[in-house]
């Protein structure tokens, strides 16, 4: 029996000289080498290249089975080449890439092909997750941004800025009317975990809510 502390580190040269056996590439280590196969291949732009990996791992992540039964181990799931070729056309990795990813994933992996979970990182899941809520976040600010911006031919009269006779475009939960130079101030934030639409205001501005005056 051998016992290694750091599993990024385990000292193969030891295993195999000084123990005379062959060795296996520990989980951390095959989640740290598909990673760097991944990476060398997708680009040198980091920021892009994180959130192709990001895709990637939330793809690899939906292949493990989920059991209502927490006490139930799930049967592994084996990352074949043609379950990886799958996970890197779900992830938008080009034709010309993911030929290069798998046939080194075949290479390094070929003879002990890794579980799902062993390539998977959670933190990296998580963070996919968030930068994908961010992303829309983004996205339906820019689109109302746009809707105000196509209102900016209609006078603001006092009738209209105490919410008066105001036409509903669509069903929304929120309906924004502001004056034209207003649009480009609001912005998106997350407090306290809730998303919301920021709306600075001057000391010398004045709001109304539904019809009703509101002090902020």
């Amino acid at each position: 029996m051998f016992y290694t502390r750091d599993t990024k580190t385990p000292h193969a040269e030891f295993m195999e000289s000084g123990l005379g056996c062959g060795t296996k590439l520990t989980a951390t280590e095959k989640k740290l080498t598909f990673q760097s196969i991944v990476k060398e291949v997708i680009g040198e732009d980091e920021e892009e290249s994180d959130a192709v990996f990001g895709d990637i791992q939330e793809n690899l992540n939906n292949m493990i089975p989920v059991t209502e039964d927490e006490t139930v181990e799930p049967e592994p799931v084996i990352v074949t080449r043609s379950a990886i070729a799958d996970v890197l056309a779900e992830s938008g990795v080009t034709e010309e890439q993911a030929a290069v990813i798998e046939n080194t994933y075949e290479n390094v992996f070929g003879e002990e092909l890794p579980e799902a979970g062993q390539l998977v990182d959670p933190k990296l899941v998580e963070a996919n997750g968030k930068r994908k809520e961010k992303l829309e976040l983004v996205k339906q600010v820019e689109n109302l941004k746009q809707q105000l911006e196509e209102t900016r031919s209609v006078p603001v009269s006092e009738g209209d800025a105490d919410g008066e006779d105001v036409p509903a475009v669509k069903t929304y939960d929120v309906i924004l009317r502001v004056k034209p130079e207003k649009v480009g101030q609001i912005h998106s934030q997350v407090i306290d975990g809730q998303k919301c639409l920021v709306i600075p205001m001057d000391e010398d501005e004045h709001a109304a809510v539904n019809g009703v005056n509101t002090t902020v």
